[in-house]
């Protein structure tokens, strides 16, 4: 066997492996066949059969168990994560049945960056509230959002905090306004460690990054976001 192709070969495994979990071949809870048998089925040595199983354990679509085997892990159904002027993720979560659910993990009220004032068109003594926000659907953390308003646009936001269940239903009682969304970029990145941590996310698995500006219905920029979202846990569609 050539040394590429042997070299590649733990690629073809660990892609056969998660197809079969795909199609359900290989259900949750279920032991995928041992290392000696898929090094029989694909005639090469157990060392890269071994390779392979890790790839998929890096992956998030096993657990191996010592001197039992690797187990299917359950993975939660993506959630189609619809980008529209008047979207945003509670609804996305709801409109599948699964429960929505929102943390402020942190927040501060402070100048903005350069980036963040010329995206929200603010002048030289402007404050932002910063607000770092941990969604999850049915409990599993999801997303992790940084949102930064215009404090002129939220005054005494910090009074509204210490209840603090949805950012945009907070707007929309307390300040009247809903946002919409202006224009959004999406990137594929991995997790940094902390948003690793957060998010429960498999090793290796990359999360979804996107930035949105969101407009005041009267036309100025009221919102930077910045959602990390689990890959493995949506689906993007883009409305036109």
């Amino acid at each position: 066997m050539a040394l590429e192709s042997f070299s590649s070969l733990h690629l073809e495994v660990s892609d056969y492996i998660i197809s079969q979990i795909k199609h359900d071949h290989y259900k949750p809870g279920q032991k995928i066949p041992s290392e000696h048998a898929l090094a029989e089925t694909f005639q090469t040595n157990r060392s890269v059969i071994r390779q392979a199983v890790m790839r998929v354990t890096n992956l998030g679509w096993v657990t191996p168990v010592q001197g039992k085997g690797a187990f299917v892990n359950e993975r939660p159904k993506p959630i189609p994560f619809h980008l529209s002027s008047r979207t945003c993720f509670s609804k996305n979560v709801e409109k599948t049945g699964k429960r929505f659910g929102s943390k402020l993990m942190k927040w501060s009220k402070e100048p903005p960056t350069e980036y963040e004032a010329d995206r929200l068109q603010l002048g030289g003594k402007s404050l932002v509230y910063r607000l770092h926000i941990l969604r999850s659907a049915d409990e599993h953390p999801m997303a992790l959002t940084t949102s930064v308003l215009p404090a002129e646009e939220v005054p005494a936001l910090e009074k509204q905090l210490d209840h603090f269940y949805s950012l945009y239903q907070m707007l929309e009682e307390t300040y009247h306004f809903t946002p919409l969304r202006s224009f959004s970029t999406v990137a594929a990145e991995f997790p940094s460690i902390e948003e690793g941590q957060h998010l429960e996310t498999p090793e290796n698995v990359p999360i979804i990054h996107i930035e949105s500006v969101m407009n005041h219905p009267g036309g100025a920029p009221v919102e930077l976001a910045n959602a990390k979202i689990r890959s493995d846990m949506a689906t993007c569609f883009i409305e036109f």
